[in-house]
């Protein structure tokens, strides 16, 4: 503890003043607590029931304390949940929107069965997918399919958007393929007008080819690395009899 003779000589009066007003609140304070004291025994309040009063009060005063500490525990608790929360929005928040290009005309390659007659191309950034007539193969397949070069990962990505219109197709299906894996999504029909559609990739079905043929996967997930985005009119899809058009355009991942 500081001593008087521990302090410098320039700040003694300034002591000396402070020490007259510590000792004169003391006095004060202790002249409204005695007056208290002699009011409450006046009115008959014992000096044992003072003394029980008081650890009441002080124990009440240690309750608020600890209340306010409680409060102040859960205040910070919240504001860090929440600052986590933002954190966790942060980091997975899905990347800016990209749109695919379709305009040159290698974005989108058709692939049809040699029976078949059909034409896919790109015509004015809308990839246009025409069937003049379904015919199966020795298999038993038929399709007249459009393969658009995307990007080479979807990862992060919650929706694949586009315009769609056609006539005479009932349906039409997108998969995102990878190799020897899928992601297929259910048939989507074929409006008479412009329309625009939205997949989401949490929700197509992941398939693994086995043997030529694709199974269920175990697992599913979201598509991350693929190759190529196709859209589908064949088999499982359109009957062998349908004709008609499907046109895609402003396809854009968000």
């Amino acid at each position: 503890m500081l001593k008087l003779k521990d302090v410098p000589e320039e700040q003694t009066g300034e002591v000396v003043r402070t020490a007259a007003e510590l000792q004169l609140r003391e006095e004060e304070e202790k002249q409204t607590r005695d007056s208290r004291v002699r009011a409450a025994e006046e009115v008959g309040i014992s000096a044992e029931y003072l003394d029980k009063a008081a650890q009441e009060v002080h124990l009440r005063k240690i309750a608020q304390v600890e209340e306010r500490r409680k409060r102040n525990r859960i205040f910070a608790g919240v504001g860090a949940a929440v600052a986590a929360a933002g954190a966790i929005f942060w980091f997975t928040r899905p990347p800016a929107p990209l749109t695919v290009d379709l305009a040159t005309p290698t974005a989108v390659t058709a692939r049809v069965n040699t029976e078949t007659q059909a034409t896919v191309a790109s015509q004015n950034g809308t990839a246009v997918i025409t069937v003049e007539q379904f015919a199966p193969n020795a298999q038993g397949k038929y399709f007249a399919n459009a393969e658009i070069t995307g990007p080479t990962s979807v990862a992060g990505y919650r929706n694949l958007s586009f315009t769609v219109q056609g006539e005479g197709l009932q349906n039409f299906r997108v998969d995102f393929e990878n190799g020897n894996t899928r992601w297929k999504s259910q048939n989507i029909p074929v409006p008479n007008s412009e329309q625009r559609v939205t997949v989401s990739l949490s929700r197509l079905q992941k398939q693994e080819q086995v043997g030529g043929n694709w199974r269920n996967a175990r697992g599913g997930g979201k598509p991350g690395e693929i190759q190529h985005i196709t859209i589908k009119t064949g088999e499982t899809i359109n009957s062998p009899e349908a004709q008609g058009t499907v046109r895609i355009k402003d396809v854009r991942f968000e």
